[in-house]
């Protein structure tokens, strides 16, 4: 309906004005979702990097812990 009231509008036929919608629409949502998809990424890769510095940190302390210890 709305196709075709805006084709009668500016003399395009209401087929290709639907066209072109539909094609602009699922360019617009393949993007959101590759977006998505990269931030996903992103955010896993800050949450293993973040986890791999507290291992680091808490191996250190084990570590200086250990040598202040006596043998018996």
């Amino acid at each position: 309906m709305l196709c075709m009231g805006l084709g009668e509008l500016i003399d395009i036929s209401a087929t290709s004005i639907c066209l072109t919608s539909l094609s602009l629409l699922f360019a617009s949502v393949s993007y959101a979702v590759l977006r998505f998809d990269q931030l996903q990424r992103a955010t896993l890769e800050l949450a293993l990097a973040s986890e791999a510095i507290c291992l680091q940190a808490h191996n250190g302390v084990a570590m200086v812990g250990s040598f202040g210890r006596e043998s018996p």
